[in-house]
C-alpha cells in the first residue's frame, strides 16, 4: 500500500479510537481528547516502520492483514498498559481501549489488504466466508461497544442523583448511531475497493476471453481474487491450455494426414469407418534419381539435412497447387490432385518441384479412377489411395530414367491437358512393368 494512504488509515484509526477511549472510559475522558492522540502517537512512530517494512516482504495478503491486525492491536495494548501501570487507571480501562483497538484494527486491517496490489496464493477463502466473517465482526463489535457505552452511561446516571432518564436514553442513541456511522464508513470503503478490484479484474478477463475468441490461444487468464473468481479463471486457464492442446493435435493430424480437420475424413476415423469410395483423381509420384548411390557417398548428417530440405520445398510446391502428399516412401512422394483441373495442377506442380530442388528427381503422372479410404486397424489407421492409377505412376517416374526425362505424362493424364501445356512434350510408345499393354506417354 502507498505511504500516504497507509499514514491517513493510521490517522483515522487513532482519532476515531481516542473518540472512543474518551466515550467508554471515564478516566480516559479526563486527559482529553488530545491528550489520548498523542498517547497513541508515541506508540505508533516505531512501530509504523516496522510494519512497514514487515508488509513489503509479505508473499501473501493473509500475512498483510495478520501484521497490520496485530500492529493496530499492540497499539491498542501498549496505551492501554501505559495508562494502568503509570497513570493508575483500572483495569476495566485499559480492556475497553484494547477491545476497540482490536475491533477496529481489524476493520482497518481489512481494507489495508484491499488497498494492497493482488499477491496469488494456492489458498482461497470463499467470498461468502469473507462476508460471513465482516459481519460477524460487525455485529460483535456493535454489540461490544453498545453494551461498554451502556455501562459508562449507566455508571454515569447512578452518580448523578438528578439524572434524567431521557438523558440517558439520548446519549445512548447518540453514540450507538455514531458507533453504525463508523462501520458503515469502514464498510462503504471495503465495498468501494472490493468493487474495484472485481471491475479491473473482470474487465482484464474479458479482454482475455476476447482474445480467446480471436482464436489467441496463447493469453492467459489472469488472476485477481483468491475466492470463487479465481476458479473461475483458474478453470477457463484450464480449458484454454486444452484448447491449445487441440491446436497442437489438430496441426500435427493435418501434416500427418494431409486432410484438414473439419473434413469429413475426420468423421470416417472417429466411427472407425474402414469404407473406400471410387474417386477421380491425378496422382503424381516423385522420387529422387540415384538414392542409393547419393546415401552410400554423402555425410549422414548433411545428407539428412538436405533430405529435409528438399521435403520442405516440395510440400510447399504441392500445398501451392491444391495437392495433397498421401505418403512419403523413403526418398519418394505420392501425391494426388483432385478437381477438374487436377491434371493441369499436377504438370505446374511437378515443374516447379523439379526447379526447387537440389537433388535430380523423376516424375510419373497418371489420371485414373482409383479407390481411397481408411486402411489398418482400430489402433492404427492411415488414409490411402490404392489400384491400378498409382502403380502405373509410380512406373512412368521409373521410365525417366529409360528417357533421359525430368517428367513422364501417360495419355490418359495428357488428354485432360491442353496443347499449350504439353508444349515441348515429347511422345513415345512404352511396356510398363506389370502391364501388359504398351503405354503412350509424353515427357520431358
Amino acid at each position: 500500500m502507498k505511504l500516504h494512504k497507509d499514514i491517513i488509515y493510521n490517522l483515522l484509526f487513532v482519532s476515531i479510537l481516542a473518540v472512543y477511549s474518551v466515550e467508554v472510559c471515564p478516566h480516559v475522558s479526563k486527559l482529553g481528547f488530545l491528550i489520548t492522540m498523542i498517547s497513541f502517537f508515541c506508540v505508533i512512530g516505531p512501530l509504523f516502520i516496522v510494519k512497514r517494512s514487515i508488509t513489503k516482504r509479505s508473499k501473501s495478503k493473509l500475512h498483510v492483514f495478520l501484521v497490520n491486525f496485530i500492529y493496530f492491536g499492540i497499539i491498542g495494548i501498549a496505551v492501554g498498559l501505559f495508562n494502568f501501570i503509570f497513570r493508575s487507571f483500572p483495569i476495566e480501562s485499559a480492556f475497553k481501549m484494547m477491545t476497540g483497538a482490536f475491533y477496529l484494527g481489524a476493520l482497518t486491517a481489512v481494507i489495508c489488504i484491499l488497498e494492497e496490489p493482488f499477491k496469488e496464493t494456492q489458498k482461497r477463502i470463499s467470498f461468502i466466508n469473507r462476508v460471513s466473517l465482516f459481519l460477524l465482526l460487525s455485529l460483535t463489535l456493535i454489540g461490544t461497544i453498545w453494551i461498554l457505552l451502556m455501562k459508562e452511561n449507566l455508571s454515569v446516571f447512578d452518580a448523578v442523583q438528578h439524572g434524567s432518564m431521557i438523558d440517558l436514553v439520548k446519549s445512548v442513541i447518540l453514540e450507538t448511531f455514531f458507533v453504525l456511522a463508523i462501520i458503515a464508513a469502514y464498510f462503504v470503503r471495503i465495498v468501494q475497493l472490493y468493487k474495484r478490484m472485481l471491475k479491473a479484474g473482470i474487465e482484464s478477463q474479458i479482454s482475455s476471453l476476447n482474445e480467446v475468441r480471436r482464436d489467441n490461444l496463447e493469453v492467459t487468464l489472469p488472476r485477481f481474487s483468491n475466492d470463487e473468481f479465481s476458479i473461475i479463471g483458474d478453470e477457463v486457464n484450464a480449458m484454454i491450455g486444452r484448447l491449445r492442446t487441440g491446436e497442437k493435435i489438430k496441426s500435427g493430424f493435418e501434416k500427418v494426414t494431409g486432410h484438414d480437420s473439419d473434413s469429413e475424413f475426420l468423421e470416417k476415423i472417429t466411427h472407425s469407418d474402414f469404407s473406400s469410395e471410387q474417386k477421380e483423381m491425378t496422382i503424381l509420384f516423385s522420387d529422387i534419381k540415384g538414392f542409393t548411390n547419393l546415401c552410400e557417398e554423402s555425410d549422414p548428417v548433411e545428407f539428412v539435412k538436405a533430405l529435409n530440405t528438399h521435403f520442405e520445398s516440395m510440400v510447399q510446391v504441392v500445398k501451392k497447387f491444391d495437392g495433397h502428399i498421401n505418403k512419403f516412401i523413403g526418398d519418394a512422394i505420392l501425391v494426388y490432385f483432385e478437381g477438374d483441373d487436377s491434371c493441369e495442377r499436377a504438370v505446374h506442380a511437378a515443374m516447379r518441384m523439379i526447379d526447387s530442388t537440389q537433388f535430380n528427381i523423376g516424375i510419373g503422372i497418371h489420371h485414373g479412377t482409383l479407390l481411397a479410404g481408411l486402411l489398418g486397424s482400430s489402433e492404427r489407421l492411415e488414409y490411402s489411395i490404392i489400384g491400378s492409377v498409382v502403380n502405373k505412376s509410380a512406373r512412368l517416374e521409373s521410365a525417366t530414367r529409360g528417357l533421359n526425362a525430368d517428367v513422364v505424362i501417360s495419355s490418359a493424364a495428357a488428354a485432360e491437358l491442353t496443347d499449350a501445356i504439353l508444349e515441348g512434350f515429347q511422345q513415345a510408345s512404352l511396356e510398363l512393368k506389370g502391364f501388359e499393354n504398351k503405354e503412350t506417354v509424353y515427357y520431358k
